[in-house]
C-alpha cells in the first residue's frame, strides 16, 4: 500500500480472476466512487497456459491494468473453494 502521500494517486484498484473471465473497478478513495467498472469475459478454457496468456492479454490491452495505484486487491473464484461453516 502507497503511504507517502506525495506519490498517492487516491485510487483503488480491485481484480476478480476466474477461469471465465476477469474483472476489475477502480475506485477513487476521496469521494469514494467507482470510475471505472470493466468486465471480460473468456470462451471455455482447457488448460493453465492458456488462461494465463488470456490474463496477460487483457492487461496488455487494458491501460488501466498498467496504472499506478495506492492500493491493489485481487480476487479469485473457482468452483473448487467454498464456505466452511464454523463448528456450533
Amino acid at each position: 500500500m502507497n503511504t507517502d502521500i506525495t506519490h498517492k494517486t487516491y485510487k483503488k484498484l480491485v481484480v476478480q480472476v476466474s477461469l471465465s473471465g476477469l474483472s476489475f473497478a477502480v475506485f477513487d478513495t476521496i469521494v469514494k466512487k467507482t470510475t471505472q467498472l470493466t468486465a471480460i469475459p473468456f470462451e471455455s478454457v482447457m488448460n493453465h497456459e492458456s488462461i494465463e496468456k488470456l490474463f496477460e492479454q487483457v492487461f496488455l490491452d487494458n491501460v488501466s491494468l498498467q496504472n499506478k495505484y495506492d492500493e491493489c486487491l485481487v480476487l479469485h473464484s473457482n468452483s473448487l473453494s467454498t464456505f466452511v461453516p464454523q463448528a456450533l
